[in-house]
């Protein structure tokens, strides 16, 4: 039906799922092949590929009494991508950079009309900086959209460019109102750069020069990027922050 250590997951988009999830993506597949059989055969191969394909998954929760509503499954191959993931941003937060003085961030709040604490002059100063990766985490509330719209306006005046990077299309466009930037969603970015993917979840990208020949987008890869562009990825865009 499908195999655990391949695809992404038992559903687009997942990493993680539950019982319901993986039954429902069997049920799904039974359909597609057109199977005409009595309906307690129909049931018992959907009970017996779905308790299959949990063997085959690996819990997220060591522990017992988990809801089954929880997604606490994923697989082997989602954990060495995530892996790899983690590795790979692990390595570029530990190359050095510079951050810029306080002070000049200070005037720039200023003239956005922004007040700053300490620790968001401190977060604008390392955003606007040359570091190749930085993290900057803070409740609903602490002040990170008000930071991201300094930062926007500083870089701008150093003749640079935002580009706020948001999970879903609906936070890329709050983002754009309220940091006062363009702001798109990661598929949209991933696209951009010439990847592309299916309903499977097998991704490909397409190489230099190259033109996708889907009706839908038939974009030419571009040669090479913009090195001006400070790309922000901003997992969380609320109103008030």
């Amino acid at each position: 039906m499908f195999d655990t250590n391949t695809r992404d997951s038992p559903g687009e988009g997942r990493s993680a799922w539950n019982a319901a999830d993986i039954r429902g993506e069997v049920e799904h597949h039974l359909a597609r092949t057109g199977i005409a059989t009595d309906a307690a055969v129909r049931r018992e191969l959907a009970e017996d590929l779905t308790a299959r394909s949990i063997d085959r998954c690996v819990a997220l929760l060591d522990r017992d009494g988990v809801p089954e509503h929880i997604r606490a499954l994923t697989s082997a191959n989602v954990l060495q991508i995530e892996n790899d993931l983690v590795g790979g941003l692990a390595v570029r937060g530990a190359q050095s950079g510079h951050d810029l003085a306080v002070p000049a961030v200070a005037v720039a709040a200023e003239r956005s009309r922004a007040y700053l604490n300490a620790g968001q002059a401190a977060a604008v100063a390392a955003l606007a900086g040359d570091r190749p990766l930085l993290v900057v985490e803070g409740a609903a509330g602490a002040g990170k959209t008000t930071l991201l719209r300094v930062t926007r306006s500083f870089v701008t005046e150093q003749g640079h460019r935002s580009n706020v990077v948001t999970p879903t299309l609906k936070a890329a466009q709050a983002a754009t109102i309220e940091v006062r930037t363009r702001a798109s969603s990661a598929a949209k970015l991933a696209h951009a750069h010439g990847f592309r993917w299916d309903a499977d979840g097998t991704w490909s990208r397409l190489a230099v020069g190259d033109t996708d020949r889907r009706p839908a987008a038939s974009t030419p890869v571009p040669a090479t990027g913009s090195g001006s562009t400070r790309e922000i990825c901003s997992w969380s865009t609320r109103r008030g922050c």
